[in-house]
């Protein structure tokens, strides 16, 4: 799963490594053909396309389709004869049977960190434009009309999770911060959310994480923006929101009613 959220609605970017003789390689997209590339992967791909990228996606009958992201609407498919792969072109609504994929987990469920990216600080927005400030001591977050962009504060991470379960078309992610040289983690608690201080686990052997969100995109993204809406992992169908109180307008967790509920959308943008 790759480490970066701009994706398509409804699937996930992903990269297909292997690893033999301590060499790795990568499913690499030259022409439609599918080759195995020496490379490790990038740290970041500032593009919505890229050779080594495909868009995996899970259809109601469990099967697993893999979208080239160079080469829109074609797929990862068998040859005539089974003996490699190669791209496909197919209709996103019948996908042919040789594009068709069903992956076998050999291992419990878990959650396991990615190794550390360049750590690229965000500001999170509401549909107002307040800013996410974290208040560590009274261990909430809020969005303020007022607050400071450069303050440490109002600088959040996106820490990405690699799962090995193929029923989500969403990316899981933790969301920490650093203040006062402590970090602090978005923490899910009886339905309510909460800054708890600590450090990321590298694996969490569950299902569910009261630090893990599903991520997914609100709608296309800005250019420089990404809009984006995140569910919790440990609460079903519950989402991070903000409510207006008489004083603040607080980060919550908010169950679902429809889609087009707007306290549900956030706005990332790097911190310049």
């Amino acid at each position: 799963m790759f480490k970066e959220v701009a994706g398509d609605e409804g699937r996930i970017p992903v990269a297909i490594t292997c690893k033999i003789d301590n060499k790795n390689y990568i499913f690499t997209v030259e022409g439609d053909s599918v080759i195995l590339k020496e490379s490790k992967l990038p740290q970041r791909i500032l593009s919505k396309t890229s050779e080594f990228i495909f868009y995996r996606r899970r259809h109601d009958n469990g099967f697993i389709s893999l979208e080239s992201s160079l080469e829109r609407g074609s797929y990862l498919a068998c040859s005539d004869d089974d003996s490699n792969l190669k791209l496909k072109r197919c209709s996103e609504d019948e996908i042919d049977e040789t594009a068709k994929f069903d992956f076998k987990i050999l291992v419990l469920h878990s959650f396991v960190k990615q190794p550390d990216p360049p750590n690229i600080p965000y500001h999170f927005r509401n549909i107002h434009s307040d800013l996410l400030i974290a208040n560590p001591r009274d261990s909430i977050a809020t969005f303020k009309s007022d607050g400071h962009p450069e303050g440490e504060q109002a600088v959040f991470y996106l820490n990405t999770y690699r799962s090995n379960d193929m029923s989500s078309n969403a990316l899981p992610v933790a969301i920490s911060c650093h203040v006062g040289r402590k970090n602090y983690i978005l923490c899910v608690q009886s339905n309510s959310v909460i800054l708890k201080e600590g450090k990321l686990p590298e694996i969490i052997a569950s299902r569910t994480s009261e630090y893990i969100f599903y991520v997914t995109e609100f709608s296309d993204p800005q250019p420089d923006n990404h809009l984006l809406k995140f569910e919790s992992s440990s609460e079903q169908k519950c989402f991070l929101a903000w409510q207006t109180t008489d004083l603040e307008r607080k980060l919550i967790l908010k169950k679902e009613v429809n889609d087009i509920d707007e306290t549900k959308r956030f706005a990332l943008k790097e911190k310049n």
